[in-house]
């Protein structure tokens, strides 16, 4: 609509940047804290790496923390 208007500068651009990755790395920290990596193994000999949620209130599948 006005192209001689000056574009956004560098440094705008790059907070808008940062706060993108600050607010994406805040809303995935519950996932670092409650989540591990076990393997199993099962008789035959084979073996399978799994990664699940640990949740304080209960288990994977039946806690509220999870569901939120």
């Amino acid at each position: 609509m006005y192209p001689l208007r000056p574009r956004m500068r560098l440094r705008r651009a790059l907070t808008i940047v940062a706060i993108i990755w600050i607010c994406s790395i805040i809303s995935a920290a519950p996932n670092f804290v409650t989540f591990t990596i076990t393997t199993q193994y099962y008789e035959n000999g084979d073996q399978r790496v799994v990664c699940y949620g640990v949740w304080p209130d209960g288990e994977t599948n039946q806690s509220d923390l999870e569901y939120m």
